[in-house]
């Protein structure tokens, strides 16, 4: 599902899709989180 050439941009956009469906699993998360807690948001 996820690959280490998605960009922050990707990963964001993903993320809040999911956030919009109201349902985000648990890798999400944790991918998203890793993200962020980077400075990338």
């Amino acid at each position: 599902m996820w690959s280490r050439d998605a960009t922050v941009g990707e990963l964001r956009k993903i993320h809040e899709e999911s956030k919009d469906k109201r349902y985000v699993s648990s890798l999400d998360w944790m991918a998203s989180g890793a993200f962020v807690d980077r400075g990338a948001a």
